[in-house]
């Protein structure tokens, strides 16, 4: 019944974000998150992929009101269970890990949005296959964060290999 109700105010914290209440759906979530661990997390060594999801949420409405370094938190911590609880290769992780990017991203933390990305990619590629058009989009994201870093070279590869996935058979030009 805990784990019910959690998911209930879960629920009702995404819907409150829907309708512009970003302060109350914080609270809302907050609860939710505490509810569903004490339901959820029964033990030290238990952990629960809602109480991830939970954490997600809550990471993007603090990151949307600029509490960047909350959300990193938030979301390391919701990339933790993901990867203990559903596995590291899981399309939720890659969507935790590409919100931690940003984040480091927009702080000029370029080398950690390139290892965080390049976690990104590997999943996307072993979820979706090399072709898949999120893949596409994230190999778009490292070349803008090589380009940020001054590494030309490394951004063309990226934006290359980007638009093969993206126009599969057109010719690619790489060169001035």
């Amino acid at each position: 019944a805990r784990a019910q109700i959690g998911t209930a105010l879960h629920n009702v914290g995404v819907m409150q974000l829907h309708h512009d209440s970003v302060t109350q759906s914080v609270r809302t979530l907050e609860a939710a998150l505490s509810v569903r661990r004490a339901a959820l997390h029964t033990a030290p060594d238990e952990l629960h992929p809602d109480v991830a999801d939970s954490l997600y949420q809550l990471g993007q409405i603090l990151q949307n009101t600029g509490r960047d370094r909350e959300a990193m938190d938030t979301y390391r911590e919701a990339a933790h269970i993901f990867r203990r609880t559903i596995g590291p290769d899981h399309e939720d992780v890659a969507v935790v890990c590409c919100a931690m990017g940003q984040i480091h991203q927009s702080r000029g933390e370029t080398d950690e949005a390139l290892a965080v990305y390049a976690e990104v990619l590997r999943i996307a590629r072993l979820t979706f296959g090399p072709a898949d058009g999120f893949v596409a989009e994230v190999l778009g994201i490292l070349g803008n964060v090589h380009l940020e870093r001054g590494d030309n070279d490394a951004a063309m590869e990226c934006f290359s290999e980007s638009s093969r996935i993206l126009c599969p058979g057109e010719e690619v030009s790489g060169g001035a």
